[in-house]
């Protein structure tokens, strides 16, 4: 399977002048899935089944980060803010496409990552944008600036397991094969903000070792978690 690696490239497009301004409205998107039913679904009529293909691009956006890109951009008061891999993030004008803040975002040396770099966005909420990181903290963000406003560490490297290939003992099928993943921990949801609360959960713990398969192009051949090997049909304590 290739790898889902690209240049972040944010495009925004845009209906010709055929529908009327009056019937246009501006619909914010102020959290991952739109609201809190999480159905992705604006009820807007500019854009129908029989102008949709009449789209045009009005701007682009290009972050300069080659990385998995996960995000669903965020929408409000005519501010796109939009989360980057490994977690910067950039406030940009929803109009024109211009840059108004990028913050950076400085990972934890040497913090063991879980799974990848991808996030799936921030929330905005009271003046603030929320971001949960690779490495486990819950970051707000002043809306206007970029500006840091405070950083949680909700979970530090001693909470992951690690897990070894010796594990397995010197007769297991597995002993030599190639190794991928690891158990870090890290934040890769979009936070919720609800009644002044900032929800965020956390992700890798018992992500396993995963061994590779005896054969090419086959599944993962084995996971292994503290004490225990699974494997496709199988299951044992070591």
């Amino acid at each position: 399977m290739k790898s889902a690696y690209a240049l972040a490239l944010l495009s925004v497009f845009l209906l010709p002048c055929s529908v009327p301004t009056s019937q246009a409205q501006d619909t914010e998107w102020p959290s991952y899935g739109l609201d809190y039913s999480n159905q992705r679904f604006a009820q807007i009529a500019q854009i129908n089944r029989d102008n949709v293909q009449q789209l045009t691009t009005a701007w682009s956006y290009r972050s300069g980060v080659k990385a998995t890109f996960q995000a669903s951009p965020i929408m409000v008061d005519k501010t796109i803010y939009l989360s980057l891999p490994f977690n910067d993030v950039v406030a940009l004008d929803a109009v024109t496409g211009k840059q108004r803040w990028r913050y950076k975002h400085e990972r934890i040396k040497d913090y063991p990552l879980c799974c990848g770099p991808a996030n799936r966005g921030v929330a905005v909420a009271q003046g603030k944008v929320f971001i949960g990181t690779v490495d486990a903290r819950l970051i707000a963000l002043d809306a206007q600036t970029g500006k840091r406003l405070w950083d949680i560490q909700v979970a530090g490297s001693s909470s992951a397991h690690g897990e070894s290939a010796s594990q397995l003992g010197d007769a297991a099928a597995f002993k030599s094969a190639g190794v991928s993943g690891q158990s870090g921990v890290g934040i890769a949801m979009a936070p919720l903000v609800y009644q002044g609360k900032v929800l965020v959960g956390v992700t890798g713990v018992g992500y396993g070792l995963h061994l590779d398969a005896d054969r090419e192009n086959k599944p993962l051949g084995a996971v292994v978690v503290p004490g225990q090997l699974w494997q496709a049909g199988l299951y044992r304590r070591l």
